[in-house]
């Protein structure tokens, strides 16, 4: 059975909490990276999984939160890739359905003018046919006959 937990996403005050674990960064003695790291979290989907795995990485508080601030530059970037690539997809089916109920009109005129056509024919086929026959007659005059 599949069992999807969903979690929520790091927040400044998340970070700030695993940084004091990890790190043992305090609140009033912040890091000088934890400002560009708080304003790249509330633009990022990074879990706090995340984030403490990347804290984990070293004792070094310069390593680790450098390597968290690389970490969260390259999710805003393949989020901005995702979301241009769903735009270009969006815009290519929009395209596509766009071509499509054009390609749907043409052949719907076409199958129009086809029924106009054959109703013209038909109705050309319902006058009756006759046939005149014209005469000679020793003075030259025609006369025609049913």
């Amino acid at each position: 059975m599949d069992v999807h937990i969903h979690l929520s996403y790091c927040t400044a005050s998340g970070f700030r909490i695993l940084a004091s674990n990890y790190l043992g960064i305090a609140f009033d003695n912040r890091h000088r990276l934890c400002g560009e790291i708080e304003g790249l979290i509330a633009s990022t989907e990074l879990t706090p999984a995340e984030v403490a795995e990347e804290l984990m990485k070293s004792d070094d508080a310069d390593f680790a939160l450098q390597g968290l601030v690389n970490l969260l530059k390259w999710k805003n970037a393949a989020a901005e890739r995702k979301k241009l690539a769903n735009q270009e997809a969006t815009a290519q089916e929009t395209k596509k359905i766009v071509n499509q109920e054009a390609t749907e009109q043409e052949t719907k005129i076409i199958a129009n003018q086809e029924a106009t056509g054959q109703e013209m024919d038909n109705k050309v086929a319902e006058v009756p046919s006759t046939e005149l026959h014209i005469l000679m007659h020793d003075d030259g005059l025609s006369s025609p006959s049913l």
